[in-house]
């Protein structure tokens, strides 16, 4: 599941087409670079994530009330494979 708040000011794309081209897609490695993440996806895209100046990585559990100050959020699915 892939929530983004409707005028966000971290994408570089319309909040429809970046949710279109992330639903389904399939987390093939994560690496760093500085203040970056470098997620690779299947069928060659990538997600840049700057963590910036005080960014945060937060976790929450299944059915966990989310803050509302997330600018997005993602969920991801493990099938066990």
């Amino acid at each position: 599941m892939i929530s983004v708040a409707q005028y966000p000011k971290n994408l570089n794309i319309s909040v429809r087409e970046f949710t279109k081209t992330i639903k389904g897609k399939t987390v093939e490695s994560v690496s760093r670079r500085g203040k970056w993440l470098f997620t690779k996806l299947d069928h060659g895209y990538f997600l840049l994530i700057n963590l910036g100046m005080g960014a945060e990585l937060l976790h929450f559990k299944p059915n966990q009330k989310l803050p509302a100050f997330l600018g997005s959020s993602s969920e991801f699915l493990d099938f066990g494979l």
